[in-house]
């Protein structure tokens, strides 16, 4: 086998891999690993894993108070990175969180993480 055969080769399966990983018309799928890295009285850091091996434009973090008798305010966020801090919660207050991923083809499903603030005392 020639040099420039092997170049080719090697070069067409780098091209492949290229538009397999980066190039793909298809929406990122649910992202891991969702769950929080800190808790205080009025906020939470929030970290996940990247969904899959296509380019993620934007991680949307969406939260709710969980039950209770009053209307539930809620909150949107959002990010390129894998993590946020997500500031101005009420202590002792239950939390859900969901988490959406967005490229250019589309939303993945939402992946969700419940959390209880501490008491500020």
């Amino acid at each position: 086998m020639n040099l420039y055969l092997l170049y080719s080769i090697v070069l067409s399966d780098y091209i492949l891999l290229y538009y397999l990983l980066f190039c793909t018309d298809v929406s990122p799928s649910m992202p891991t690993n969702f769950r929080h890295s800190s808790v205080s009285s009025t906020e939470v850091v929030l970290t996940w894993a990247s969904p899959s091996p296509v380019i993620i434009n934007m991680y949307t973090i969406n939260y709710t108070k969980v039950g209770g008798c009053t209307e539930a305010p809620s909150g949107t966020d959002s990010t390129a990175m894998t993590a946020i801090t997500i500031s101005g919660l009420e202590e002792n207050i239950e939390y859900e969180f969901t988490l959406t991923a967005t490229n250019n083809v589309g939303t993945s499903s939402p992946a969700t993480h419940t959390i209880t603030t501490l008491s500020a005392g």
